[in-house]
């Protein structure tokens, strides 16, 4: 489970399930288990605090716009990074 955060403002957008390895492009709609202070502004998903722009919306997912995005390191069990 990610928690999706604004890279400008630090504020947390939304919780994600991730599934697999690599970097997040996209996120899945059906994916998303909680949302926090993200919003929709047109075809746009904006932070709620700062009105910065994080992802396009298509039909069923978010196109993110990597450089407007904080996602923290994966971490196991046992605190080492995956």
């Amino acid at each position: 489970m990610l928690t999706i955060k604004c890279a400008k403002c630090k504020t947390k957008l939304f919780k994600y399930k991730k599934i697999g390895q690599g970097r997040v492009l996209r996120c899945w709609k059906s994916k998303i288990t909680r949302l926090y202070d993200g919003e929709v502004k047109g075809q746009n998903f904006v932070c709620g605090n700062c009105e910065n722009i994080i992802a396009e919306i298509k039909d069923d997912r978010l196109d993110i716009i990597v450089k407007d995005l904080l996602i923290p390191a994966l971490k196991s069990e046992n605190n080492c990074l995956l």
